[in-house]
């Protein structure tokens, strides 16, 4: 993968973060349970946390930071489609979402630039603990299935 690629896929990655934190921060009006609106508060951190730490990286390979509105209005469009106070609606639709882009994390994490393989395996870990905690949510482990996610945090919720 050459450096432009990466950049490109970067670039990639911060939409669809903007695009998360859109639907994450839309999802959140639609819960009443203080369980779920923990677990959606720290999605929505991971997602913020993660536009902020991709920024440096794009500048430095000569991309934009820009948040498209289209991609914040995917994300709320994607929220406005669920089913109020639907829980496993929800899981349900962010493991689908979240399969192809979750392999795509692990296959960029593979042949990534070698300066750039730390951050490309930190999307990777992005990827794969949302995906654990949609699959830990599915088998009924409603205890530990955020664990993953408030992992990465450097600024977690506090649990109520």
């Amino acid at each position: 993968m050459t450096i432009e690629e990466f950049r490109d896929c970067l670039l990639d990655y911060y939409q669809n973060e903007v695009r998360g934190e859109a639907f994450f921060g839309s999802v959140l009006a639609k819960f009443d349970d203080p369980d779920h609106r923990y677990k959606i508060g720290s999605l929505l951190q991971l997602e913020t946390e993660t536009k902020a730490r991709l920024r440096p990286t794009i500048l430095e390979l000569g991309g934009s930071v820009e948040e498209f509105e289209s991609s914040r209005a995917a994300g709320q469009s994607r929220a406005a489609s669920l089913t109020p106070r639907n829980w496993e609606e929800f899981v349900v639709v962010l493991n689908k979402v979240g399969e192809p882009l979750t392999n795509r994390q692990r296959e960029v994490s593979e042949i990534a630039p070698p300066p750039y393989r730390e951050l490309a395996l930190s999307m990777k870990v992005h990827g794969e603990s949302i995906q654990e905690f949609t699959e830990r949510e599915l088998a009924g482990d409603r205890a530990h299935s955020i664990d993953g996610v408030v992992s990465q945090l450097r600024f977690p919720l506090r649990r109520a």
